[in-house]
């Protein structure tokens, strides 16, 4: 999906680490929703008495000022593009990109909460900023 980031495997002193690419064109609302999307998704690894389940966990990816440059996709709501980004593009671009309505990327109040306290002491801050953990 182009919308996601990617993210590159390098090796540094014998150990591996997964380095998040962040998208020029993708605003920090959509980076947020992402980061919940992920958070959710390792919760579906455990039990309900916080024992893992059995398969294979997802790779850790630490975040990294690296960026990717490319063209933004096209189709996806107004509220998931940076204003930086559309601000540099003509009227032409802007039509291309087919731009759709803003979506609410609301989540319920408890769920966020338990997000919250599913990541605390990891780099999802904006989380614990947001939420009492």
């Amino acid at each position: 999906m182009d919308a996601v980031s990617e993210d590159e495997r390098e090796t540094v002193d014998g150990e591996e680490y997964y380095f998040i690419v962040q998208q020029d064109w993708r605003s920090t609302e959509a980076d947020d929703l992402y980061e919940i999307l992920d958070a959710l998704h390792m919760s579906t690894h455990f039990s309900a008495n916080d024992r893992p389940h059995s398969g294979r966990f997802s790779h850790i990816r630490k975040s990294s000022n690296r960026m990717f440059e490319g063209p933004a996709p096209e189709c996806l709501p107004s509220n998931f593009y940076k204003s930086e980004y559309l601000s540099g593009l003509s009227e032409d671009q802007k039509e291309f990109l087919n731009m759709k309505s803003a979506a609410d990327l609301s989540f319920p109040a408890k769920l966020m909460r338990y997000i919250a306290v599913l990541c605390s002491g990891t780099e999802l801050t904006f989380l614990q900023d947001r939420f009492e953990v």
